[in-house]
């Protein structure tokens, strides 16, 4: 199992766009919190009061945009190359031919994608702890505790979207096809609760901003248990409907 993840990891860091993706997210990721931090002193000095801006956000302060909108897209584009890439030039068979299950190599390919993300976040929290100590907002091993966990609990519901797209990608063959229907399914179940309430809170993505549960005092069991539920069970229910696709296919 591991020489297969570690080879599916492989391909995709073949791809020079995710290296740029990643450099990317590093200065976007320290430009928001540089210029979140210059309009807190800001707006602070104009009011007089430190209370307009909570400083020990810093560090999680760019979370809002990766966890659903940048991470999304990569998520999306990394599933594309590691399926439908190699669907339509049917690279897949030198993979099958490996002494490796398909159940095997389906696995591999998420892990391969969400080692890519997790390295990812990991890569931002430390350029985020480090400005946050020269700037300020980074002032305790708590805020640190708390930033860790909200960027480890920002893995979960990406690591069901990710199964989504999985299985969304044993069913379109195109890999541009996918990447618009992919894009064009997140903005539809977001938009989903606006048009129909009764199913606010009831869909994985509406909680594409779980990690804001961890960054201060826990919720109520009544709020953690029904969300951590339908995340798991959302995420159970795409990755058996893609494992057993992905077992069907005639390549």
């Amino acid at each position: 199992m591991k020489p297969a993840i570690r080879n599916e990891l492989q391909k995709l860091m073949l791809y020079k766009k995710y290296t740029v993706l990643l450099i990317l997210g590093v200065i976007l990721g320290l430009a928001w919190t540089l210029t979140g931090r210059l309009m807190a002193l800001t707006l602070n000095a104009f009011a007089g009061t430190g209370f307009l801006w909570d400083f020990n956000s810093v560090p999680t302060s760019s979370l809002s945009m990766f966890s659903q909108l940048y991470l999304p897209l990569m998520i999306f584009m990394a599933v594309t190359d590691l399926f439908a890439g190699e669907y339509s030039d049917q690279t897949i068979r030198s993979s099958l031919m490996r002494p490796i299950t398909r159940l095997k190599l389906y696995t591999a390919k998420l892990t391969a994608v969400m080692i890519y993300i997790a390295g990812f976040l990991g890569v931002v929290f430390a350029v985020n702890m480090i400005a946050g100590l020269i700037v300020g907002g980074v002032d305790s091993i708590w805020v640190v505790a708390r930033s860790l966990t909200a960027f480890v609990m920002t893995l979960v519901p990406l690591a069901v979207l990710a199964c989504f797209a999985a299985l969304a990608a044993q069913v379109i063959k195109s890999g541009s096809l996918l990447m618009f229907s992919m894009i064009a399914s997140l903005l539809l179940l977001k938009a989903l609760p606006l048009l129909l309430p009764v199913t606010r809170n009831m869909l994985f993505t509406d909680f594409m901003g779980w990690y804001r549960m961890f960054t201060g005092t826990l919720p109520a069991p009544s709020v953690l248990i029904p969300a951590s539920l339908i995340l798991l069970g959302s995420g159970a229910v795409f990755y058996l409907a893609g494992t057993m696709a992905f077992d069907r296919k005639d390549f």
